[in-house]
């Protein structure tokens, strides 16, 4: 299983490491790299995979999309690089990855961060909307959640309001791993009512910001409020009978 270095330190920029296999990944166009341990954060949780770029001799690779992909041989989750070539510096003679090689993993920071901040203002968000939510999704020019509150009223304005004050109050944020006995002692900490979340192991990752908000989180997040910035609240949308969508962009 590969190591998931962003899970420790999601400011963690490259890193290098060793590929381990070369394959396309399931229900994947495209080719992949594993490697033993990397920096670029998985497509999950409505999170989009990390890009960036692999350099190896000379060679370098852009990687277009990060995904996990299950190893038929022990039934472990590796991340898988879905890469694209884009250039090579020193010519067509540069060698071929091959496996044992060490590579230079590196993302894109810019990209990264952007979603970093989203994922943590809505983290916030949750904290302000005392409801099951339903669905989301987070690149890095906007994020939404979807909660499931037919017939609330939810004033755009006011949450507008709360939200500005929760991140100007530059409240910390931290996570920790904790056996995952304690999330089936307490299922109020999952705010997810399609999916569970992820477990490595016996273990869950809990993200917890300080004073407002304690869930379960596989996402990469920023050390503090104060560093989402200023974010705005598009409009609050109907989706079916029961959903309520909320988007958030930042405003730079």
């Amino acid at each position: 299983m590969s190591e998931l270095l962003f899970q420790e330190d999601p400011y963690a920029r490259n890193c290098r490491a060793t590929i381990t296999a070369l394959r396309a990944p399931l229900g994947e166009i495209g080719s992949g790299v594993i490697l033993e341990k990397t920096v670029f954060f998985a497509r999950s949780g409505g999170q989009q995979g990390d890009q960036g770029t692999l350099e190896h001799a000379g060679r370098v690779l852009r990687v277009q999309d990060c995904v996990y992909g299950q190893d038929a041989a022990n039934g472990s989750k590796n991340v898988v690089h879905i890469i694209e070539e884009h250039g090579e510096e020193h010519g067509a003679e540069t060698p071929e990855l091959a496996l044992g090689d060490s590579i230079d993993a590196t993302i894109d920071w810019q990209r990264r961060y952007a979603m970093m901040r989203l994922h943590t203002a809505l983290h916030l968000l949750c904290s302000l909307v005392p409801h099951g939510v339903t669905g989301g999704n987070i690149t890095a020019e906007k994020a939404r959640l979807d909660f499931d509150c037919a017939g609330a009223d939810i004033s755009r304005e006011l949450l507008q309001t709360k939200l500005t004050s929760l991140i100007a109050d530059n409240r910390a944020v931290s996570a920790r791993w904790v056996d995952a006995k304690m999330l089936d002692e307490n299922p109020s900490l999952v705010r997810t009512l399609a999916a569970q979340p992820p477990r490595t192991g016996s273990r869950v990752r809990l993200i917890e910001i300080e004073d407002c908000d304690l869930q379960p989180c596989g996402g990469t997040h920023v050390k503090s409020t104060a560093e989402i910035g200023e974010v705005a609240i598009g409009k609050i949308e109907n989706k079916g009978r029961h959903n309520r969508r909320i988007s958030l962009r930042l405003v730079e």
